[in-house]
């Protein structure tokens, strides 16, 4: 039996309209993307397996790992690939902080 579908599956997420596919790009960036503790609409993505320290919250943060995704050349849900790659390359991260529903 499969799991119900929730908020955690959809960061990162690939968004696809119909008509389009993305596929994983060869040689791609791997995006890990880690949640902060205790901010369940804070995340940050990075190119490696390490999570940012500080990631401009103004303080030390605890990570919680959520998911690696391959590049695409799409839309993810919560930031764009190309957003992404420039944040890692000036910082080493993209900080994202998603509107409350």
């Amino acid at each position: 039996m499969e799991r119900p579908t929730t908020a955690r599956d959809w960061i990162g997420a690939k968004v696809n309209l119909p008509g389009e596919k993305h596929r994983p790009k060869p040689n791609g960036t791997k995006f890990h993307i880690y949640r902060a503790h205790g901010m369940r609409l804070t995340f940050a993505v990075t190119d490696g397996k390490k999570p940012p320290a500080r990631a401009g919250l103004g303080r030390s943060v605890d990570w919680e790992f959520l998911k690696t995704v391959e590049e695409s050349g799409g839309k993810r849900v919560g930031f764009t690939e190309p957003d992404a790659k420039k944040a890692i390359a000036e910082k080493g991260y993209l900080l994202v902080k998603l509107p409350a529903a």
